[in-house]
């Protein structure tokens, strides 16, 4: 009887709870309607101050989608995109159709949108798995357990990077168990613990090498909005995939020298587990199509301006790209008549919906924070500069990658780049930082959170793998690598990053 009264006692605790969070952010989201202008900020700067800091609240505590719906539909009535005349005439309203065309019919909306379905498509064919069981097979690592292990981690930062996330952890953890089996380890060995915990880590890193990803995007759309700077794509992608990779690293030698765990298990054991994984016809042909989207989304950063191709290319843009391939894929038929992919279903079971509310939501708000005129720079001024005073360019970096490398282990990585984005715009620029090299940098800092389920949807994976590793594991090997990453981080932004950026 005690057990039954207890379990509904519960679910009225939390759902107590879920709604006093709830009234909280809705007061936050209405508080600038109700308040009006406060120090420099103007009625419009308010409202859209407080609907940003309520859906953020929101996003904490209740989740992302309907503080994010009910943000964009608050700012449809905040003024940010009023257009006044010389007599102070409103002649152009701000209105929830406008919002809600500029969050859903952004063009970087569309592009993650599209990418997420040619990456889905791609990883239903099995190309996942296949990639990660040939990494592990490499002849040079056979006996050598520490080679294997960065193999491994290598793996999942390049299902991490070419496909998703998803497979970039599960698929390799799968790789983990059978080996643990395969030598005698259990869950009580150091080694798969290491494993487990570096797996989520380097696919969040090859996630972040690539700067057409969902984070990625909304940290440079928010940068195009509110300064007009465009981050090309070459220099992002050598810079972000030399700093996550040396991260990666850095875990593996940190775990190798200064954890010391015991390999001995795995150098006598065949471990050769992909000796009969073969690339399907359909993955090859995958493969051609990722290649080609490579090459159709880089080759306009090399063409010369004035060009008839640099101008075709400029016309179709990104989103098109993608587009055309997954048009062409679609198109496609195999010998027995059936359809070659399913795009239907790849939107049904890879399209992370949630993360694009969110997107769409970044993609209007990034613009009502930094709108000229409505007070938040001068805000943010007011707030920021009895704290970084007269810091340089350089020490604001410093500064800001270490709050995100921190940050970022609570919070949810997309909301922090959210709540990060507008301080890098505003004071970053009065700074003179290299706004460009620091977005590229927090990108990467940013997807390497682990520390707290909170830190990303895939942290939370990582804790809920309860059988093999332990919070007690997470916090001693993903606690010291927030060194790491800040010591990377800051040592690639004065050396390499002032040359590229």
């Amino acid at each position: 009887m005690t057990e039954l009264t207890a379990a509904p006692s519960s679910a009225r605790k939390k759902n107590t709870v879920y709604y006093i969070n709830c009234v909280i952010t809705l007061v936050l989201m209405l508080a600038g309607f109700l308040i009006g202008p406060i120090g420099p900020l103007t009625e419009s700067g308010s409202k859209v101050v407080f609907i940003f800091v309520g859906v953020v609240y929101g996003m904490i505590t209740v989740g992302i989608t309907w503080p994010a719906l009910l943000g964009m539909v608050l700012l449809g009535f905040s003024g940010y995109m009023d257009t006044v005349d010389a007599e102070g005439k409103v002649t152009a309203a701000t209105t929830v159709a406008k919002v809600f065309l500029n969050a859903f019919g952004n063009d970087t909306y569309l592009f993650v949108f599209f990418l997420l379905i040619f990456a889905a498509i791609m990883n239903n064919s099995g190309l996942s798995n296949t990639i990660a069981y040939k990494m592990v097979s490499l002849k040079f690592a056979q006996g050598k357990p520490w080679v294997l292990s960065l193999l491994i981690l290598v793996a999942a930062y390049l299902v991490g990077m070419l496909i998703s996330c998803s497979p970039g952890i599960l698929i390799p953890w799968a790789i983990v168990y059978t080996i643990c089996k395969l030598v005698g380890y259990t869950p009580k060995d150091q080694w798969p613990k290491f494993m487990v915990i570096g797996i989520v880590l380097a696919a969040q890193l090859g996630n972040a090498a690539l700067p057409f990803k969902p984070l990625s995007l909304q940290m440079m759309a928010s940068l195009k909005d509110a300064t007009g700077i465009v981050i090309d794509y070459v220099p992002f992608t050598i810079f972000a995939i030399i700093m996550s990779v040396l991260i990666m690293v850095g875990y593996w030698a940190m775990c190798r020298f200064c954890f010391r765990i015991d390999v001995a298990p795995l150098k006598k054991a065949d471990v050769n587990l992909g000796s009969d994984v073969v690339f399907t016809a359909q993955q090859k042909q995958l493969c051609v199509a990722l290649a080609a989207l490579f090459v159709f989304l880089f080759v306009p950063s090399f063409l010369p301006a004035g060009t008839p191709a640099k101008a075709f290319f400029t016309t179709l843009g990104s989103t098109a790209v993608a587009v055309v391939i997954i048009a062409v894929l679609a198109l496609m038929r195999k010998k027995d008549g059936k359809p070659y992919v399913n795009v239907i279903e790849s939107i049904k079971t890879g399209v992370p919906w949630e993360t694009l509310i969110l997107l769409a939501f970044v993609m209007v708000i990034s613009t009502a924070l930094t709108t000229t005129g409505n007070g938040v720079k001068e805000g943010l001024s007011m707030v920021l500069n009895p704290v970084l005073g007269s810091a340089s360019g350089f020490m604001f970096s410093v500064i800001l990658l270490i709050v995100a490398a921190v940050g970022t282990q609570v919070l949810g990585n997309l909301i922090y780049g959210l709540m990060l984005m507008p301080i890098v715009c505003v004071y970053g620029a009065a700074t003179g930082a290299d706004l460009s090299m620091l977005t590229v940098a927090l990108c990467v800092v940013l997807n390497a959170a682990l520390v707290l389920p909170s830190a990303s949807p895939l942290a939370g994976l990582l804790h809920g793998n309860t059988e093999w590793v332990s919070e007690k594991d997470i916090y001693k090997y993903s606690i010291p690598n927030v060194l790491v990453i800040v010591v990377v981080a800051v040592i690639l932004c004065a050396t390499l990053g002032a040359v590229m950026f």
